[in-house]
């Protein structure tokens, strides 16, 4: 489905009703509350510090410029992100504050031994006659396309594989070298059986044993997103609405604390590639695209928008769907149920 990147909402006349919208996406980014919110876009807009025209490409654009966010580059119609120089960590760059847990979590982990260290790695993946190929088949399949934030969100993207073959691969620190079984794999195990108790008390412990392993937090907040998620079942009683909301800032914690976690393993000002075909970056992915799921159940659609581009950023083929995503996200898509990749 192609979206337009001027209909994500009627258009208003009234500047007071748009200024009410943007003090709520201001909310929902940063948890300020409604009425500091509505303070903070009233004076900015006293103070002519918003853009004249609040269409949605100003409301955007404004909330952009009250979460102290580049605006430099932005323009109505593309992607407001600019391609990251480097990689931004999310736990310093996201709006609004970092959940307790995710802090803990990155506590423990530093206090304990690292992981084996961020090694240089090959991957055919990114091999030239592969990218050549796959990037012949994704310019075709965009020049099909109707016009549109999906087509704008893929060609934008396609733009960014110029600088690919500059870039190093790398694989994060093996935790458990040489072992077939990890201690994951029985909780997921269980998961998929519907023994939702078990499989957490397991992640529960492997986290206590070993606070590196970004793969238990990242299934632990997966746990917490399918209870949020089978409330909408419609063959399920629902549960109170604070219960629901309770799941989402529960696996929020949890996604926030393995990408804090996997993040603290990579060093300032990262440049490199994190291919798929490693396993422990693949559960810094589940971690960082759980999170973005999550922030977009939440409505937080511009912290959504940075967990994405930084999926796409460390691995820009994207076997993971944030492409797929990203122009809902983009457009104020609110959040429907859809099978993830994570």
């Amino acid at each position: 489905m192609s979206h337009s990147p001027n209909a994500r909402r009627p258009a208003s006349g009234f500047r007071g009703t748009r200024l009410g919208e943007l003090a709520r996406r201001l909310h929902a980014e940063t948890g300020v509350g409604y009425q500091k919110a509505l303070g903070a876009v009233t004076a900015a807009s006293a103070a002519g510090r918003l853009p004249e025209r609040l269409d949605d490409d100003g409301v955007d654009l404004a909330l952009r410029h009250l979460l102290g966010q580049e605006t430099a580059v932005w323009a109505p119609g593309l992607l407001g992100s600019s391609w990251p120089v480097y990689y931004r960590p999310l736990l310093a760059s996201l709006p609004g504050q970092r959940t307790e847990r995710g802090r803990l979590a990155l506590a423990r982990a530093t206090a304990a031994p690292r992981p084996d260290g961020l090694w240089l790695t090959e991957s055919g993946y990114y091999s030239t006659e592969y990218l050549e190929l796959e990037l012949g088949a994704r310019r075709s399949n965009v020049s099909r396309m109707a016009l549109g934030t999906d087509r704008d969100v893929l060609s934008w993207l396609l733009t960014r594989f110029d600088t690919i073959g500059d870039r190093l691969h790398y694989e994060l620190g093996a935790l458990y070298p040489g072992r077939a079984e990890l201690p994951v794999d029985e909780a997921v195990s269980l998961t998929e059986n519907g023994r939702l108790g078990p499989a957490e008390e397991i992640l529960l412990n492997t986290v206590a044993r070993q606070p590196w392993d970004i793969d238990a937090y990242a299934h632990l907040g997966l746990l917490a997103l399918m209870r949020h998620d089978q409330a909408h079942d419609p063959a399920v009683p629902p549960p109170p609405a604070a219960q629901k909301g309770a799941w989402l800032q529960e696996a929020l914690s949890w996604f926030e604390a393995g990408v804090a976690v996997g993040e603290a393993q990579l060093p300032n000002a990262f440049t490199g590639l994190l291919p798929k075909d490693n396993g422990p970056n693949s559960w810094f992915y589940r971690a960082v695209g759980g999170l973005a799921h999550t922030l977009w159940r939440l409505g937080r659609y511009n912290g959504a928008e940075q967990a994405l581009i930084a999926l796409l950023y460390l691995n820009p083929l994207d076997d993971y769907g944030a492409r797929d995503i990203l122009p809902l996200v983009r457009t104020c898509s609110p959040w429907r149920y859809v099978k993830s990749p994570y």
